[in-house]
Parts: structure tokens; sequence; C-alpha cells
């Protein structure tokens, strides 16, 4: 039997600026499908706030506070599409060693 799995980067899973739920949307988002100008080092998906509603189970409220947060935190960029969808670019290597750094050492020390 094949097991499907998502995972998320490990700077991003101890980055404590990141929410738990922001977290959730990041490994939903790279549950849809790449688009065709996705790279090695980051995945772009187009989908829309309903679909990432629909999978998640989340209120719309919360999926748009989450993605606010991976949007400030720099894990995705947002690019408006025109129409019902937007593209994600999920970056899976966005953080710098310093603050990679930074952010281990804090998860360490508590």
């Amino acid at each position: 039997m094949r097991h499907n799995t998502i995972g998320i980067p490990i700077p991003c899973l101890f980055d404590p600026t990141v929410s738990t739920t922001a977290k959730v949307i990041y490994l939903v988002l790279k549950s849809f499908p790449k688009d065709k100008s996705s790279t090695s080092n980051e995945k772009i998906v187009t989908v829309s706030h309903s679909e990432i509603i629909g999978k998640s189970g989340l209120s719309q409220k919360t999926v748009v506070k989450a993605l606010k947060n991976l949007e400030s935190t720099g894990w995705i960029q947002k690019i408006n599409e025109m129409g019902r969808k937007n593209k994600y670019i999920l970056h899976a290597k966005h953080l710098t060693a310093v603050r990679a750094n930074t952010i281990i050492d804090t998860v360490q020390t508590r």
C-alpha cells in the first residue's frame, strides 16, 4: 500500500512567528497539484479560498488570517489572478542561515 505524504520545511515548523493554523494551511496548500511554472525550490499552486476551506475544514476568516500570517513571515507569496483563484508560491528555503539559526536557538532554549 502506497502512502502519500506532504511535509513542511523544518525552519517553518519551528518558526515561532508562524501560527499553528498557518502551518496547517501551508500543508493544505502543498496538497494541491503544482503549476507547470513551479521550480525545485518553490511550488506554485492556483487555488481558491473555497478550495482551501473545503480541504482544511476551517472558516474563511481563519483561512484568510493564516494566509496573511504565511505571507507576512515570507513562507508564501500571493499572486492575484483574474477570477476567483490566486496563485501561491510556497517557499521551501525562505529563511537565511542567520534567521534559521536564530529560530533554532530560540526553540532549543525553551
